[in-house]
């Protein structure tokens, strides 16, 4: 738990542990240049926009959030290539469920939130 409202899940996004977990969201933001094995997005958010890691823009995180969710509605990021991610969803007061199978990428995220972090 991020600050005793948001979701980080360091590991597998596709695994039945993170899935599971996840209620119905706004907005779900895959952005990714791995293999695809979130099918389960589409059952989980209203609106699921995916594009390339290569394409990767804040500016571009912040603006989507902003149109397809409003404050304290849910957003899920199943990977977390920007580091920035959590903090930003946060400051715009959305509650996140977020995953990245890379420890090293959690760590970033939650070290950029400037959140607090304990074990759920």
């Amino acid at each position: 738990m991020l600050g005793k409202q948001h979701f980080l899940f360091c590991g597998d996004t596709a695994s039945p542990q993170f899935v599971e977990r996840i209620p119905f969201a706004a907005l779900a933001i895959a952005i990714t240049s791995d293999d695809w094995d979130h099918d389960w997005l589409i059952e989980r958010a209203k609106t699921v926009i995916v594009f390339p890691e290569s394409d990767l823009k804040e500016q571009l995180i912040e603006q989507l959030i902003k149109i397809f969710s409003t404050p304290r509605e849910t957003v899920i990021f199943p990977w977390l290539p920007s580091k920035d991610m959590i903090k930003i969803a946060h400051k715009l007061k959305r509650q996140i469920f977020a995953g990245d199978p890379s420890l090293e990428r959690c760590l970033e995220a939650i070290a950029q939130s400037k959140l607090t972090s304990e074990p759920f």
